[in-house]
């Protein structure tokens, strides 16, 4: 059976069409049980065991990650505020926030000759929709990919703060045959390839649709309720977390140790389409192929990263590593473009916390959300509130608890 006739018939304007692939392929060549998801009802794809032999030996555990300098940033003005009543940011455009068209599903023609299907999920403030409505679209984490929505309670946020927000599932290769092609294709050893996290390259490249979905007409076309709401001048944000942090990185110009070989004409993981960049719990060096020279030519873009002391998923990589790309950005000298928060309580600070995940402390959520809002603001509606608070240490003062000897400041705030 043809993996192609198993994608609903949409008519697509794709970008990518033109391209040569070098072979079509199908379940029945990989050996697939095809069986249904038990909520979405959609068709998922299971590699049997003839796939690929199960005696790979995994790739060698990494080295050492280069030493993080941390270095001092542009100084920050006072704050004039009083803690826990008016230090954090408040949205420009606050409102409640809804649902809007259920979970829909892009497709696209990936580099590996293949259709890649994934899903998304809309959330729209409650206030009216306007021409040229700035956009944050959202990319979660999980080296495994997701078939359902994630990144909620973050898309809520920001539509609550007036922006049209996608969460997007990046869904998991429908069967090895695809991964096997797309190793190929960007020179991946076929001993390395069931050990590449191979979403890591995807997830770029799905976000890069969502963009062109937005300029398009797609999305409005699919979504009633957006309709005159969107189009090649809305502002875009693209936030992500971990490995979606990774994402947002790549699409702002950092590199990884892939492909080996250039990716065909037309195509690049680096999109000039959003305004701003956000990283919650950035991957870091030899971290799935980031390197201590990744993001060296990050000049133009304006990227705010987000993590803490708490912020480990690995015994190898301290959370210190995701801090490395603040540090070793290039800035141009013409005003901060990069902006760090630091959580130094790692009871508080763990990776779930920076998803807002259950059992995030209130007040960590408050400093989370508070400091992307600005971000966002300052970046897509230029709002003067926005950029005043974020060059100033406001969101150190709303911290600070004196009766936590050792710990102080409880949150570092950088700009470069």
């Amino acid at each position: 059976m043809n993996t192609q006739k198993l994608i609903p018939a949409i008519t697509i304007v794709l970008s990518l069409a033109s391209l040569a692939f070098s072979q079509e392929v199908s379940a029945q060549d990989c050996g697939l049980n095809t069986s249904t998801h038990p909520v979405y009802g959609k068709a998922i794809y299971e590699p049997l065991s003839f796939c690929y032999p199960t005696s790979f030996n995994p790739p060698s555990p990494p080295t050492i990650p280069p030493a993080l300098v941390v270095t001092a940033g542009t100084p920050l003005a006072p704050a004039v505020c009083t803690p826990s009543v008016d230090c954090l940011y408040t949205a420009a455009t606050p409102s409640t926030s809804t649902t809007a068209g259920g979970v829909q599903t892009l497709n696209y023609i990936d580099v590996a000759g293949t259709w890649r299907s994934f899903d998304i999920r809309v959330h729209i403030p409650t206030t009216p929709l306007y021409a040229d409505h700035p956009v944050v679209v959202w990319s979660h984490g999980g080296a495994s990919g997701a078939c359902g929505p994630k990144l909620t309670k973050w898309a809520q946020a920001t539509a609550q703060a007036g922006y049209i927000s996608i969460a997007v599932s990046h869904t998991p290769r429908a069967s090895y045959c695809s991964l096997d092609t797309l190793c190929s294709n960007i020179s991946i050893a076929s001993d390395r390839c069931p050990f590449f996290k191979y979403l890591n390259h995807d997830r770029p490249f799905d976000l890069q649709h969502v963009f062109q979905s937005i300029d398009d007409g797609t999305l409005e076309a699919l979504i009633p309720d957006l309709t005159g709401s969107l189009n090649a001048d809305s502002p875009i944000i693209v936030a992500g977390h971990s490995a979606g942090g990774g994402a947002a990185m790549m699409l702002a110009g950092a590199t990884r140790a892939y492909p080996l070989t250039p990716l065909p004409a037309g195509l690049s993981y680096t999109s000039n389409r959003p305004v701003g960049f956000i990283a919650l719990s950035p991957q870091g060096p030899l971290d799935d192929g980031f390197t201590s020279s990744s993001w060296t030519a990050m000049n133009s873009k304006r990227i705010l990263s987000i993590t803490g002391a708490g912020d480990s998923t690995s015994g190898t990589i301290s959370p210190e590593n995701r801090r490395y790309g603040h540090f070793n950005m290039n800035t141009l000298g013409s005003g901060y473009r990069r902006m760090h928060l630091w959580i130094n309580d790692a009871s508080i600070a763990d990776h779930g916390a920076f998803q807002l995940s259950a059992g995030t402390l209130p007040e960590v959520e408050d400093w989370l959300v508070s400091t992307v809002v600005a971000f966002i603001d300052a970046q897509a509606k230029a709002e003067p509130a926005a950029q005043s608070w974020l060059a100033s240490d406001s969101i150190e003062v709303e911290s600070d608890d004196p009766s936590l000897v050792g710990i102080l400041p409880r949150v570092e705030w950088n700009l470069r």
